[in-house]
């Protein structure tokens, strides 16, 4: 009893949110899904509590619509429609707030559209990208998804936890005072580090080429704290410390999350580009051949 007393709800919280995430990333398909979806629940809800710290109210339905769009897209692998939900959620935002019986305001408007586009349309490549290389036919633990998200995962983790170590320790410049008056330069660097060199490890571990993660390292550890630094003025502008309080020591969804939400689209597209040589660049190849 005297154990279990002393144990760390922060440690404890973070273990068993790092075993499901896991286990949702070795399985794959729809307990993957499920878990993005448990993302979008408590963050949609957590940054429209923001904007109401703000008196700015966007529209729940079209949010919550055009998230499970995105999701649902990604999941039945239609990513090339992506642009076409984003299209048609910017309209309909428009159309469905000018119903409102009190006037919107711009500000509800840009809400709206702002919180389906960070809560839906970014997550959803996490999906996409668990997804990459997989083939019907190909059992679970070899698709390629598993080792980029491991290693987009792995990276992210490495980046903030040197930042913060690097920081308390070398920390002298501030990195954004109005922001985040703890964060450094020296700590962002450490950060950056760090992640490169374990991308780098990661990626020679999972067979993926070498260059190409400490490449992933670097672009990832900085888009992640581009990320952190978001939502840190998020809730500086609505007043707020945390987002919420899901989680016990670490603040809420959103809290514990700000530094994937930019950083697992960027891995995904650089992924599939460079590495896979799909999208963008098999149409440059084509095109120069």
């Amino acid at each position: 009893m005297a154990l279990a007393a002393g144990i760390n709800p922060r440690v404890t919280s973070g273990l068993a949110i790092g075993a499901l995430v896991a286990a949702g990333i070795v399985l794959g398909g729809w307990l993957w899904f499920a878990l993005t979806l448990l993302f979008f629940w408590f963050g949609h809800k957590e940054l429209l509590g923001l904007m109401a710290a703000k008196q700015i109210y966007p529209s729940k339905f079209t949010v919550i619509l055009f998230c499970l769009l995105f999701y649902i897209f990604a999941y039945f692998g239609w990513e090339r429609h992506l642009d076409v939900v984003a299209t048609m959620g910017v309209i309909f935002t428009f159309a469905w707030l000018l119903l409102r019986k009190n006037m919107a305001s711009i500000s509800d408007i840009g809400g709206t559209i702002m919180t389906f586009f960070y809560i839906g349309f970014l997550p959803a490549h996490f999906i996409l990208l668990r997804q990459l290389g997989a083939t019907d036919d190909m059992p679970f633990w070899v698709q390629p998804g598993l080792r980029y998200l491991f290693l987009l995962i792995i990276t992210v983790s490495a980046s903030d936890i040197f930042a913060y170590y690097g920081g308390k320790r070398f920390g002298k410049n501030l990195l954004s005072p109005q922001i985040s008056p703890k964060k450094t330069v020296e700590g962002s660097l450490t950060g950056t580090i760090a992640a490169i060199l374990c991308a780098g490890l990661v990626a020679w571990v999972f067979r993926i080429p070498v260059l190409h993660g400490l490449a992933l390292g670097g672009i990832i550890s900085v888009v992640a704290q581009v990320g952190d630094l978001s939502e840190s003025l998020l809730k500086r502008d609505a007043g707020m410390k945390d987002s919420g309080t899901l989680i016990p020591g670490h603040g809420g969804m959103l809290d514990r999350t700000d530094s994937y939400i930019f950083s697992g689209a960027v891995a995904y597209y650089y992924i599939n580009w460079f590495i896979l040589h799909q999208g963008i660049a098999r149409e440059v190849i084509e095109f120069l051949r």
